[in-house]
C-alpha cells in the first residue's frame, strides 16, 4: 500500500497537482521513492545535489552551511564520487584522485576519515561503502547530472523535441563542476555531459524540422547556442530556419555572429556549406524543404 500511495504522490508532483499535500504525505508517511522519482526534483529528497553550473547541497531542503575551510575535504570527496560515476566508485580511484601523494596506508586512512566527516554533513546513510567501493544511495539522493543523463538517454520517439528542450534548459545550467577546472577527475564527466547535450539538442532540432515545426527548431538552436556558441551546426540550422521563414536579415545576422565567434575564439572561418546557406539567404532562396536538407556540418570542437 505504501508503494501505491508513493506512486499516486509522484503522479501528483509530476502533473503539478496538490503538490504541497503530496509532499506532506510523503514526508509524514516516509514513503519510499519509486524509481521514476529520479526525474522529479520536487520529490522531497533528504539530499539534493546540484553540480551543473554550480555546486550546491540541500539537506532536508536546507542549504548545507558550515564554518571555515574544515569541510572542504568532505565536499571534495562528494564531488569526486559523483564525477567518477556516483555508484560503485573504487576507493583506490578516489585515493588516486584526491590524495595522489599519499604513501602506504595514508590514503586509506584519509579516505576513511573524510568519509566519516562527509556522512556527518549529509547523513549517515547517504554514502554506502561496500567491497572497497563507494556509492551514493539513490533512494535518498537526487543529483541533477543523474536526472540530466536520464533525459539524454531517453528515446526521442517517446519524448517530444519540445519537452526534451525544456528538460535540458531546466537541468543544464552550466558545465559540470565548473568551479573545479583544475581537477582532472572532473574533466571526463564534464566533457561527456556537454557533448551529449549538444548532440541531443541538435538531434531534437532536426526532429522538429522533420515535423515542419520551424519555430520549435529555432528555439532549440537558440538554446544550443546558449549551451555552446562554438557549434557551427547550431548557426547553420538557425540560418536555414530564418531563411525558410522569410527572415533573411536574421539569417545574415546569424551568419556574421557565427563568423565572429569562430574567428575570434577558434581562428577559423565558417565552412563552405554554412557560407552557401548565407549566400542563399541573401538571394532569398530556399532550395529544398527543410525536412529534406542534409544537416551535417564539419565538427569545430
Amino acid at each position: 500500500p505504501r508503494h501505491a500511495v508513493a506512486r499516486v504522490c509522484l503522479e501528483a508532483l509530476a502533473r503539478g497537482i496538490h503538490e504541497d499535500a503530496a509532499i506532506d504525505l510523503i514526508e509524514k508517511g516516509r514513503l519510499p521513492a519509486p524509481l521514476e522519482a529520479m526525474d522529479i526534483e520536487r520529490w522531497p529528497w533528504p539530499l539534493k545535489i546540484f553540480t551543473l553550473g554550480r555546486f550546491s547541497v540541500l539537506v532536508n531542503g536546507k542549504p548545507l552551511h558550515f564554518d571555515g575551510k574544515a569541510q572542504r575535504g568532505p565536499l571534495n570527496l562528494l564531488r569526486a564520487v559523483i564525477a567518477l560515476g556516483g555508484r560503485d566508485v573504487a576507493e583506490h580511484a578516489l585515493i588516486d584522485a584526491l590524495w595522489p601523494d599519499a604513501a602506504g596506508d595514508a590514503g586509506e586512512q584519509s579516505l576513511a576519515t573524510t568519509l566519516s566527516r562527509l556522512r556527518k554533513l549529509i547523513g549517515a546513510h547517504a554514502v554506502k561503502r561496500q567491497d572497497g567501493r563507494l556509492s551514493l544511495e539513490s533512494t535518498l539522493c537526487w543529483v541533477d547530472c543523474w536526472a540530466l543523463e536520464r533525459v539524454l538517454g531517453s528515446n526521442t520517439k517517446s519524448t517530444s523535441p519540445e519537452a526534451l528542450g525544456e528538460r535540458i534548459r531546466h537541468l543544464y545550467r552550466g558545465h559540470f563542476l565548473q568551479a573545479d577546472d583544475d581537477a582532472p577527475w572532473a574533466l571526463n564527466r564534464r566533457e561527456h555531459l556537454h557533448m551529449s547535450v549538444v548532440g541531443k539538442l541538435n538531434q531534437a532540432a532536426q526532429g522538429a524540422l522533420r515535423q515542419d515545426n520551424t519555430n520549435l527548431a529555432t528555439r532549440l538552436y537558440d538554446l544550443g547556442l546558449q549551451v555552446d556558441d562554438l557549434v557551427e551546426d547550431f548557426y547553420a540550422g538557425l540560418i536555414r530556419c530564418h531563411t525558410h521563414s522569410g527572415q533573411a536579415s536574421l539569417a545574415v545576422v546569424t551568419y556574421h555572429r557565427c563568423q565572429r565567434a569562430l574567428g575570434k575564439r577558434l581562428g577559423v572561418l565558417p565552412s563552405d556549406q554554412t557560407t552557401q546557406l548565407y549566400l542563399a539567404a541573401i538571394e532569398g532562396k530556399t532550395a529544398i524543404p527543410l525536412a529534406q536538407q542534409n544537416m551535417t556540418f564539419p565538427a569545430r570542437r
